[in-house]
Formats: C-alpha cells, sequence, structure tokens
C-alpha cells in the first residue's frame, strides 16, 4: 500500500511537470492526472513487456485496482454533501430549464445510441453482451468516476462482460482526449461560421493555458477563511474530513440494511437462479454512500451547524480523489483484457463522437438559449465526451471574459441532472434494474423513444420562449 502511494505521487509530480514545461501538451488542455496515468501505463506495460520487476509491477496493479471502488464513493459522498447551487431569479429559469432538458437529452442519447448500435450490429453480429451500449455513457458523459462505478456493478459474470473496468476506463480516456481536440476544431468552425455570442472573440491557442478548478487545485466555489472560526473549533479540513467520513459509514450501514430487509422478505431462491437479494447485493457501495451525504448535510442542518459545512473544501477532497482515481484507472488499465474487443470497442466510440457532435451542431441551436446556444453548448460538449473541466476549457476559447450566461446556467442546470444521469442514478440503473427485466430491444426503443420526446420537448419550449421572438 505504501509503496504504491509513493508510486502515485511520483507519477503525479512528473506528470504535473512534464504540463508545466511541454508546449504541446498545454496547447491540448491535457489534465495532469491524465498525463499522470499515462506515463504509469507506460512504465507497467514496460515492465511486463520486458520482464523487469514483473512481480511488483503486478502487486502495483493489484492495489491500484482496489482504488477506484473507494474513491468513487467518497466522490459521490461529497456530491450531496455539498450545499445546492440555488437560482437567484425566475429570470433564469428558463435558460436553466433548457440546459437541464439538454443534458438529459445528451446522456441518455449516448445510452440509447450506445444500446441501438448493440442491438442492431455488435450483438448479431460480434456477439458483445446485451449491456455492452452502456458504455457510451459510462465513458463519456461519466469519465474515469463513474467507468470505475460501472466497472463494479457489471463485475458480475450474468452481465456477460469481461473487465468491464478496462472497457470503461479505455472509453474514458480516449473521450477525454478526443473531446479536447475535436472541441477546438469545432470552435474554429464555429467562430468562422458566427456561431458564437457578439462580442466574443477567438484567442490564440498558444496563450497561457486554462487550467480548470478539480486540476489547478483552485475551487469553484468561494475559499474557505478559517478565521471565520474560532480556534477551539479545529480546522475547517478536518470537519469535511469527518463529515465524508460519517457519509461513507451512513452508506455501508445503509447498504448491509438494505441487503439484509430484503433477503428476510424475499426468502429461499431456487439453485442456479438470482432473487432481488442478490440483484440489492450487486449495486456498489458509492450508491449509498451518495444518500449518507445527504442525510449527513439535512442532519448538520437540523442541528444549526451548517457553518461548519465547507462546501468549497468538500469540493477540493472530491476533485483530490478523482484526480487519483484517474491515475489508479489508467495505471492499472489491462490492455490485454480489451484486445478482443477492441472491434466493437470501436464502432461505439464512432457512435458516441458522432452523436455528440449532432448535439452540439445540431440540437443545441434548437434547443439552448439563443444568446448563447454555441457557448453553453460547447461547455456540454466537454462534459459529454470526458469532464465538465473540458468544457470550460472550450469556454474560455469562445468567451475568455465570461460575457455571456452560459457558465452560469450550466451552473444552476447542474442539480436538474448530474444526480441522475451522465454518471447518477439513471445510469447505473439501465443495466442494473431495466436490462435485467427487460429484453434489449425493449429497453432500447423505450430509451430512443424518450429521447426523442424529450427533443421535441426542448424545441417546442425553445421556440415558444421570449429569446427566440
Amino acid at each position: 500500500m505504501m509503496e504504491t502511494l509513493v508510486v502515485t505521487a511520483v507519477l503525479f509530480a512528473v506528470g504535473l511537470l512534464l504540463c508545466d514545461h511541454l508546449k504541446w501538451l498545454q496547447k491540448i488542455y491535457l489534465p495532469a492526472p491524465v498525463v499522470a496515468g499515462l506515463l504509469g501505463l507506460i512504465a507497467v506495460r514496460s515492465s511486463l513487456q520486458f520482464d523487469v520487476a514483473a512481480s511488483w509491477t503486478l502487486q502495483r496493479m493489484d492495489v491500484w485496482g482496489e482504488w477506484p471502488g473507494t474513491l468513487i464513493a467518497i466522490v459521490f459522498a461529497a456530491m450531496l454533501l455539498q450545499k445546492p447551487v440555488r437560482s437567484s431569479g425566475a429570470a433564469m429559469l428558463q435558460g436553466v430549464g433548457q440546459e437541464g432538458l439538454m443534458v438529459w437529452i445528451i446522456a441518455l442519447g449516448q445510452t440509447a445510441v450506445g444500446f441501438l448500435v448493440t442491438w442492431l450490429i455488435l450483438k448479431p453480429f460480434l456477439g458483445t453482451a446485451d449491456v455492452f451500449g452502456v458504455f457510451i455513457e459510462t465513458g463519456f458523459a461519466g469519465g474515469h468516476g463513474t467507468a470505475a462505478g460501472m466497472g463494479e456493478l457489471l463485475d458480475d459474470e450474468s452481465f456477460g462482460v469481461e473487465n468491464p473496468l478496462a472497457i470503461g476506463t479505455t472509453v474514458a480516456t480516449f473521450g477525454l482526449v478526443y473531446g479536447v481536440l475535436s472541441g477546438i476544431v469545432l470552435v474554429n468552425i464555429g467562430t468562422r461560421m458566427g456561431w458564437h455570442a457578439a462580442g466574443t472573440e477567438l484567442p490564440p491557442l498558444e496563450s497561457e493555458p486554462i487550467l480548470a478548478p478539480e486540476y489547478s487545485g483552485a475551487s469553484i466555489e468561494r475559499e474557505s477563511n478559517p478565521n471565520t472560526r474560532p480556534a477551539s473549533v479545529g480546522d475547517p479540513w478536518l470537519w469535511q474530513c469527518v463529515w465524508l467520513g460519517l457519509a461513507f459509514g451512513i452508506g455501508l450501514l445503509g447498504q448491509a440494511a438494505v441487503h439484509g430487509a430484503v433477503s428476510s422478505l424475499e426468502g429461499p431462491v431456487p439453485d442456479g437462479e438470482k432473487g432481488w437479494a442478490d440483484l440489492i447485493s450487486s449495486f456498489p457501495i458509492f450508491i449509498y454512500t451518495l444518500l449518507g451525504g445527504w442525510i449527513v448535510r439535512q442532519a448538520l442542518s437540523a442541528a444549526k451547524l451548517s457553518h461548519l459545512l465547507d462546501s468549497s473544501i468538500v469540493s477540493r477532497i472530491s476533485s483530490m480523489a478523482m484526480d487519483v482515481l484517474v491515475v489508479a484507472a489508467i495505471s492499472s488499465l489491462r490492455l490485454d483484457a480489451i484486445v478482443d474487443q477492441i472491434l466493437p470497442l470501436s464502432i461505439l466510440l464512432f457512435a458516441g463522437s458522432i452523436w455528440s457532435a449532432v448535439c452540439l451542431v445540431v440540437l443545441a441551436r434548437r434547443i439552448l438559449p439563443r444568446q448563447h446556444w454555441f457557448e453553453l453548448g460547447l461547455i456540454n460538449y466537454g462534459m459529454s465526451t470526458g469532464v465538465t473541466a473540458t468544457g470550460f476549457v472550450l469556454l474560455r476559447l469562445v468567451d475568455p471574459k465570461f460575457r455571456t450566461r452560459a457558465a452560469q446556467d450550466y451552473a444552476l442546470a447542474a442539480p436538474l441532472s448530474s444526480p441522475f444521469v451522465g454518471g447518477g442514478i439513471v445510469t447505473y440503473a439501465v443495466p442494473g434494474i431495466f436490462l435485467a427485466s427487460s429484453s434489449l430491444g425493449v429497453v432500447t426503443l423505450t430509451l430512443v423513444a424518450s429521447v426523442v420526446v424529450l427533443i421535441a420537448l426542448a424545441i417546442f419550449w425553445r421556440s415558444n420562449s421570449v429569446d427566440s421572438k
């Protein structure tokens, strides 16, 4: 464990130094944790290929492989532990609502496209599992964190997918790099087509790199001011670790309680069959820590101790956990596990890439607020191919001084989508519940119909909104 921590720290240090000194890395805005993870992957594969300290390397891979499940549980605990962002006026509701619908369309559409491709092509011709299509949303809109969670959820032979963590991590890594590179191309096209809002301009790509908050160490929210608390209260960072620990503990208790209750109600299950208790037990811990975070926040509010909860620090702890997760997931990626899946994986990645482009170029201009549809669409594009950080990098290329309301609309709409899609409850319910009780065809058609209805509703809303008249 300690040796693996030291190796991880070394990878981080080298990755940060490379991002700080290599101009070409700065120009493509590749986050330091991804660079560190890729360095780890190269080192691991070289060690195994040339049989240099191979046994020691395999031990490090085993330790890294255990980290994502715990780290993603911390990230989920922090999601509802933080204080929610609230709208400050009715005038913003229109843009926020349109943005919320757009994210649902993007994320559900990724799953719908994935299952449609699986149903029509991958399963009949390449023999992939029914659940294979879920990896578009898992890796693209979800990212490495969701890949870790989905890998844990699908790590059961009943789903028919071998090494789901490796597949999800591969899609997430591809999506992040592809999102940055293709996003810059789309920025240039959009600027020359006049899609951006009036008064904004495209800065040169050689300008100083824009580091996203979760990769620069800066907080999205205000910095905590320790001088506002008496010394006897203790260090605010310690308090936030306490709240996260309590949320994690509540999650563990909740998982055990739910499994025990379902087992007692269900009774004996015939041999060779799986009951509801088995299905519930397959739900990973992070689903319960999500609820644990909400319970802790509500308890602090009821006890009038909310002043001890600092969302900015919780956000930074969550970001650090995600960064470590990225390094561990990429470094321990078992490339040999996805060799047999290269063809179906390539088809899936191509389909996901096409859908993300359609959402920006075709749908965003018809759904999002007319004044800044392209700017807001770029944030969504970055989010839907990797992480929100990518989206804000792309936004800064066309709106460097945040003159539009794009960033504000995105932030205010996040509570409408982030707990549910793109790595939320619905994302994990699709393979864990829906596919377990219905056929692939039924689930696919239901998802496609849902996306079509959402698109029609969003376009109707936009066509009857004030900004369209």
